[in-house]
């Protein structure tokens, strides 16, 4: 199994780690958080990465932006960290629970992404379907993978992209289950071809009810 299937997403171990300096004291409500180039130093990760982990903090209330200045920790942020924590959650987080809990959101995605998904979007749907195709069983679940988040951004809802992004990490470290039934995830193949077309289509129910066909072939496999 690819080692990178079994991490959580960058963008949620930097969020963790900005979480505990504030757990910690080193951040305190009001204060600057430090430049984006800094915080990818200190963690040793990609700019975009660590701009990921700050917008989805700062959709859920905990920084604030003061155009022309940057961003601070808002002064309600440790009672809203005191109200999610959502990555031990996850990680304790059974898996049919978070099939289930998947499942609700990919579905909304699907449907939003073919609403508002761009050309640009679309394209790199495409993309990846055809590294699907002509790679090997490592690489057509990475490929999957980046499917799946590259639809759920095309939503354009932030917050919900983010929680598929957090949900199949968790759940992508199960993958081990899928490999004694290549076949099958090789079917998903003419499935994630449908998708495409409904999304170019803008027919939301469509790839709603595709998202639904492939997630029930996935829980099935998962508890085998």
């Amino acid at each position: 199994m690819s080692e990178k299937l079994n991490r959580p997403p960058l963008s949620v171990l930097v969020a963790s780690e900005i979480e505990k300096m504030i757990r910690d004291g080193i951040l305190s409500p009001g204060e600057r958080i430090p430049p984006e180039k800094e915080l990818a130093q200190r963690y040793g990760v990609g700019r975009s990465s660590i701009r990921e982990a700050l917008e989805a903090m700062e959709h859920i209330g905990m920084i604030e932006t003061r155009q022309g200045v940057g961003r601070f920790l808002s002064e309600n942020a440790l009672s809203l960290l005191e109200g999610f924590n959502w990555g031990q959650m996850i990680q304790d987080a059974p898996i049919p629970a978070l099939m289930e809990a998947r499942a609700l959101v990919e579905v909304a995605t699907a449907r939003l992404a073919a609403e508002r998904a761009t050309r640009e979007d679309i394209e790199e749907l495409e993309r990846l379907l055809v590294l699907m195709k002509g790679s090997d069983l490592d690489g057509y679940f990475e490929a999957e993978l980046q499917f799946h988040l590259t639809l759920a951004r095309a939503s354009q809802n932030p917050v919900l992209s983010k929680l598929v992004e957090i949900l199949i990490g968790r759940v992508y470290s199960e993958a081990e289950n899928f490999k004694r039934t290549t076949a099958a995830s090789r079917k998903d193949i003419f499935l994630f071809e449908e998708m495409i077309e409904s999304v170019a289509l803008h027919d939301g129910e469509r790839a709603a009810a595709l998202m639904v066909a492939h997630l029930g072939g996935v829980k099935r496999l998962l508890a085998q």
